[in-house]
């Protein structure tokens, strides 16, 4: 891989290598730079490289700890909600859950769609402490549970992704306000879930007043716990690996029997 800045960004480099050739592909990314996963569990993700200390290997992702729910009268293969609020998709199941438990959160954010943080925001304020969980769901490639790794590969990216917010908590709140403010601009629903803009106007006020612990939760119905092949372990240990020595972020996985 190789990048080229040019007026408009950063033009990275692929290539695909077989035994007899190799292809090159240029490819427009801007702040969108590759992630790359390697074999050992270091990453690459824009100019930096996590590598792991020699000699250390990353164990499989304890299959255990995958938490298993019940998925009925959800249509796991839908994962949006939308504007409309779809009740069978997997983003509003997450939401109602949530939801039930309201008084444990803040504010209960929708933030689906490009440029997402993730496809649900939680934020709870405590004295001196302002906890956010990240919540990122994917739908199933099949109508049953399974063991499809690429099932996984694009929820893993997200997650890892986002934890970048981590370093920015006033820029996340930011982003927040203005995703908000370009829904009703379109006439459509409010992303707040619970809480409101007030709220989060006030917090984006005092941010620096704060702390702030993040942590991380991939919703996957399509994965079973029972089925899951060491493959996706390892994928899921290099997401929880990179989340803890970045940024000290927690993961929990959320599947299927």
């Amino acid at each position: 891989m190789r990048q080229i800045p040019t007026g408009a960004g950063i033009v990275t480099s692929l290539f695909a290598a077989t035994k007899t050739e190799i292809t090159w592909r240029s490819v427009s990314v801007g702040d969108d730079s590759p992630q790359i996963d390697f074999g050992d569990g270091s990453l690459l993700i824009y100019s930096h490289l996590y590598a792991l200390p020699d000699g250390i290997r990353v164990e499989p992702y304890p299959s255990d700890r995958i938490e298993v729910w019940d998925w009925s009268g959800t249509n796991i293969r839908t994962e949006s909600q939308g504007s409309e609020k779809r009740a069978d998709s997997v983003q509003r199941r997450i939401i109602e859950t949530l939801l039930a438990d309201a008084d444990a959160y803040d504010l209960i954010f929708d933030d689906d769609g490009s440029g997402e943080i993730a496809d649900v925001v939680t934020l709870r304020v405590t004295e001196g402490l302002v906890q956010v969980t990240l919540h990122h769901c994917k739908f199933s490639s099949a109508d049953t549970p399974g063991a499809r790794v690429k099932d996984l590969y694009e929820v893993c990216g997200q997650a890892q992704k986002s934890a970048r917010w981590r370093d920015r908590p006033n820029r996340m709140f930011t982003h927040m306000l203005r995703r908000e403010k370009l829904r009703l601009d379109k006439g459509q629903s409010s992303r707040f879930e619970h809480g409101n803009a007030a709220f989060l106007k006030r917090l984006k006020a005092s941010w620096q007043d704060y702390r702030y612990e993040f942590d991380v939760r991939i919703i996957q119905p399509g994965l079973s716990r029972a089925a899951i092949t060491e493959e996706g372990l390892h994928l899921l240990a290099g997401v929880e690996t990179y989340l803890l020595e970045t940024r000290a972020m927690k993961l929990r996985v959320l599947g299927s029997a």
